[in-house]
């Protein structure tokens, strides 16, 4: 999965998991640094050692990304900020846009990639 943004942002990512479980996965352990530059792209998972796998029931899974002008990280609640690859109690992208939406006061950008398998 590669997030590119058109100009110099801030990037946060969360999967929802085929059994409708939300976690951050970027930025996380293997990168902290939120920040993808103009004109390059940051790859999910790329050389961080970690996986995202399809679901083997064959149910639709979702990567969402939100870009800002700042880093937001220390602004976000803790039930959106949570810890990497950890279930967050959040029953909806809703929650988690919604916390964007209140710490950028809407100057946001947001990307959907659905992983469905057949």
């Amino acid at each position: 999965l590669a997030v590119m943004p058109n100009r110099q942002a801030h990037v946060h990512c969360y999967l929802r998991d085929d059994n409708q479980q939300y976690q951050r996965i970027f930025p996380n352990r293997f990168n902290r640094d939120t920040l993808v530059r103009a004109g390059e792209s940051l790859q999910l998972p790329g050389r961080m050692r970690f996986q995202i796998v399809a679901s083997p029931r064959g149910l639709t899974e979702a990567v969402v990304c939100y870009a800002t002008e700042r880093d937001v990280t220390a602004q976000l609640p803790r039930r959106i900020a949570g810890a990497d690859f950890e279930s967050l109690p959040v029953n909806s992208f809703d929650d988690i846009k919604n916390a964007f939406r209140e710490v950028t006061g809407e100057q946001f950008a947001e990307g959907v990639f659905h992983v469905r398998t057949r």
